[in-house]
């Protein structure tokens, strides 16, 4: 999808960002997210992370202290709504590392709602859970990738929050030959009928 980033002031021209939106959850019901979230490849953003507020903020509708919905963004006007996941391949230090196994890299931003908050200090899980099927539909890790059993795959990120390396596991489609489809050629993987 492609998301035009509307101009907050005079400080940020409009521009026109590739993004994902997904719905997240790590509990067993599948069927419930607990999280939605705006993924972006880190190569559409500036190099600097402290570049990216007046963006970020942008994306989601904030700050929105009048009325506490986000309706100029992609927000949903609470936490759980404001949240975007920064994605990349690994870092130049995590690739002369490659006995980690880290295929991608991570940074979650947690976006205020009625101010100016872009918080780096944490991570979420749930958002966690779907790095590595973002990644994949990226493009951004193909070497490394294999099936575990034919149906899912395990994908190795590094969160830049924290500084923890996280494996996500999640549902697949094989060829033939045991090849992993990219998730553009699979997208029913990560579509949630409604209840």
């Amino acid at each position: 999808m492609v998301l035009l980033v509307p101009q907050l002031g005079n400080q940020v021209p409009t521009t026109r960002l590739s993004y994902s939106y997904f719905i997240a959850s790590i509990s067993d019901d599948s069927l419930q997210g607990t999280s939605k979230g705006i993924f972006l490849h880190r190569i559409h953003l500036p190099s600097s992370p402290s570049q990216w507020a007046l963006i970020l903020l942008g994306i989601m509708g904030s700050p929105d202290p009048q009325y506490n919905r986000q309706l100029n963004g992609i927000g949903g006007g609470i936490s759980s709504l404001s949240k975007i996941c920064v994605v990349s391949e690994p870092n130049a230090e995590l690739k002369k590392h490659p006995e980690m196994g880290v295929q991608v890299e991570y940074t979650f931003v947690q976006i205020g709602v009625r101010d100016e908050t872009v918080d780096f200090s944490g991570n979420c899980g749930n958002l966690s859970a779907v790095v590595g099927a973002f990644a994949l539909d990226e493009g951004m890790c193909t070497s490394g990738v294999r099936s575990n059993n034919g149906t899912t795959t395990t994908i190795r990120s590094f969160n830049t929050n924290t500084q923890k390396i996280i494996d996500t596991t999640f549902p697949i489609t094989t060829t033939s030959d045991g090849r992993v489809l990219r998730s553009e050629q699979t997208r029913d993987v990560y579509w949630r009928p409604p209840k």
